[in-house]
């Protein structure tokens, strides 16, 4: 799949989600945003189906019952982000990346992106900036 060809097409990092969930004071209105356009198909995300476990262990480290999980994460899955296999191949190679100073979930999802040929990450996470063969995308610097 080479999605990375599109200029249209980011890859959303969890953090997007979150800050939207919680409707985070930074960054909330503009996550909701982003993901209002990509419900609507204005615009196309994909991500790891590892963004639903991440988004699970948040929101129960916040102490939220199943059900009010299970709600969220009906409203995530409405989102319109295109969830791409969390692979073998992908997961063997995360103990690399965290042998090198990368989070687990960081590395699934760079992995993600370049098993899929995707180059534009929406995160607030500056750490992809070191990353040269991807983009970062801002929300802070994008307009509403």
């Amino acid at each position: 799949m080479n999605q990375g060809t599109d200029e249209g097409i980011h890859y959303a990092d969890t953090n997007i989600v979150i800050h939207n969930l919680i409707a985070d004071a930074r960054l909330g209105e503009r996550a909701k945003q982003y993901l209002i356009k990509t419900s609507k198909g204005e615009q196309r995300a994909y991500s790891s189906v590892h963004l639903l476990t991440e988004v699970y262990a948040f929101l129960k480290g916040v102490d939220l019952p199943e059900q009010v999980i299970a709600d969220r994460l009906t409203q995530v899955l409405a989102y319109g982000i295109k969830l791409l296999p969390l692979t073998a191949e992908i997961t063997i190679d995360v103990p690399e990346y965290m042998g090198k100073g990368w989070k687990y979930g960081d590395a699934i999802h760079y992995l993600t992106m370049k098993r899929n040929e995707i180059t534009k990450i929406v995160t607030d996470d500056k750490f992809y900036d070191r990353q040269k063969d991807i983009t970062r995308i801002d929300l802070t610097k994008q307009t509403t």
